[in-house]
């Protein structure tokens, strides 16, 4: 068989499961088959033996007796997990871990040299399994996956080796009286949610995918054992069960470090932000706050603090930009201002603006914002588009007086304030409306947002790579300063005639520059003219 990809694309077996079991199906023939040239040369044996030892478990074969004839010539040889990390690779839906984390993985046993290791959801490091298993000798290696394909290869893959144990569980559901482990490494699925009414045997109820699974791995923890998990940026400053989950960190656990991981590293299949999160199984003197890089084959440091746990534990979120930006002057000094603040969804309410469909993208009476329409802090009304939407659908979104317009798309963070317009008037998707009660200024909160230590409170929230990504949920955590409003409109006040000021001295400056010009050019005119040129 030339192209075994075109022969499972041919029969529809186009997951990973599908084409991981024929893989199987394959081997489990090859291992039963006593004298393999007198296999591959009777097709009829090696059919039989096909349909004897494999229908059952890996259900019927959908082609003839060449057909698995050519596909077990093809598939023989092949490494099985080097095979089924291509297929997962493949399918766009998969989460598979970098080899760079593998890597990490071998190189953090090798230094913490625990006697016994868990690896769950193996089938995201199925390409570097083989190394691991090679550099880790003496050391018993659980791998666990609820994946049942999975499950197949790797106990067939390490049927012979008595230091490896295949389980199939699920992370994501408690194991009572499970055994403990020295080490654990562990990815959990970022930026899911567990199913209506599916239970976890969880003590905080949560509803995110990683947050069950870090407490149900916390339990699996030997006395002095550590797990290194990668968790999404959220878990850093998220409300709910992310801060029950951080609390339970801080009162009963120590948290070695805490890594931003590089942007790119599982690129394209998630876009979230990722970290590295360290934890023992006993308290810590100090936590260590950074960033890794992409060096070469290996993650290196790029950033690195040490703080005392008292500090870092105390803390209500535990975002590394802030906590490494602690020495820049305009963070530090918001922290430690004596000005009363609060969350934004103390004092407001935040809502993502209206995703508009093209069948309503004809021009009519409603007003359209978009990014593109906010610069320097104003809303350019020249440019604004319309859009063809039944006003009562609408209604939701409609802006009012003094709403303030956030960016949550784009590379720049940009913000206004939205002044009363005589036609109705909707956010785009890619603005988040900040509408604040009557103890806060609009003018006032979109200043702060401008200003150094706002502008990096919102980055440090963004949950995109590249791109920047704000859920309205996140923003609602945010900090804000509130004094009194008198004092807002003071600052407001000062802020718009200052503004003014400079506009007008800008205009004049530029006006000046053009009469300048012109004088230079007629002068330049007169000499050209009076020398006979």
């Amino acid at each position: 068989m030339k192209n075994v990809q075109g022969f499972f694309e041919e029969r529809g077996l186009l997951s990973p499961e599908s084409r991981i079991n024929e893989l199987l199906r394959v081997k489990t023939v090859l291992n039963a088959v006593a004298n393999e040239n007198v296999a591959k040369e009777d097709e009829e044996t090696l059919f039989l033996a096909m349909k004897e030892l494999t229908e059952k478990e890996f259900g019927f074969f959908p082609a003839d007796r060449s057909d698995f004839r050519e596909l077990f010539e093809t598939l023989k040889r092949v490494d099985a997990l080097e095979f089924a990390a291509d297929v997962f690779a493949e399918d766009r839906k998969s989460l598979l871990g970098s080899p760079l984390l593998t890597r990490y993985i071998v190189e953090r046993i090798e230094s913490l040299k625990p006697k016994s290791v868990l690896i769950a959801e193996a089938e995201k490091h199925l390409a570097g399994l083989g190394e691991l298993r090679r550099k880790c000798e003496g050391v018993e290696l659980t791998l666990t996956t609820e994946n049942a394909a999975v499950y197949r290869l790797l106990s067939l893959e390490f049927a012979e080796t008595p230091d490896v144990i295949v389980r199939q569980e699920s992370i994501y559901k408690e194991s009572p009286g499970a055994l403990k482990y020295e080490y654990i490494h562990a990815f959990p699925a970022v930026g899911r949610r567990r199913e209506v009414g599916e239970g976890t045997g969880k003590t905080i109820p949560a509803n995110e995918l990683d947050e069950i699974a870090v407490e149900n791995l916390l339990r699996r923890l030997a006395p002095g054992g550590t797990m290194d998990v990668v968790v999404p940026a959220k878990m850093t400053f998220g409300g709910g069960g992310y801060k029950k989950l951080r609390s339970l960190l801080a009162e009963s656990f120590g948290v070695v470090s805490l890594f931003n991981l590089p942007e790119k590293l599982f690129r394209p299949v998630i876009a979230l932000r990722l970290c590295l999160l360290s934890v023992s199984e006993r308290k810590r003197d100090t936590v260590l706050i950074g960033a890794y890089e992409e060096d070469g084959d290996s993650l290196a440091v790029t950033l690195k603090k040490e703080m005392p746990s008292r500090e870092f534990l105390s803390r209500e979120d535990w975002r590394v930009e802030l906590l490494l930006s602690e020495e820049d002057e305009a963070v530090r000094r918001f922290r430690e201002s004596a000005v009363r603040k609060v969350r934004i969804r103390e004092v407001a309410e935040v809502f993502r603006g209206k995703s508009i469909l093209k069948k309503n993208a004809d021009p009519g009476r409603i007003g359209v914002l978009n990014i593109s329409d906010l610069e320097g802090g104003e809303i350019d009304w020249g440019k604004i588009a319309t859009v063809d939407e039944d006003e009562r659908k609408a209604g939701r979104y409609i802006l009012r007086e003094g709403d303030v317009l956030l960016s949550c798309r784009g590379t720049t963070v940009k913000s206004a304030v939205f002044r009363k317009q005589e036609r109705p008037v909707i956010p785009s998707a890619n603005l988040l409306v900040i509408r604040p009660d009557a103890c806060v200024s609009g003018d006032f909160l979109r200043i702060f947002f401008e200003s150094p230590s706002g502008d990096a409170l919102i980055r440090s929230f963004q949950r995109g790579t590249v791109l920047m990504n704000l859920n309205h949920s996140d923003i609602m955590e945010m900090e804000m300063p509130l004094p009194p409003m008198e004092r807002q409109l003071e600052i407001v006040g000062r802020y718009f005639a200052e503004r003014r000021k400079y506009e007008e001295a800008t205009r004049r400056w530029e006006e000046e520059k053009e009469r300048a010009y012109r004088e230079l050019l007629e002068q330049v005119q007169d000499a050209s003219a009076e020398s006979g040129g």
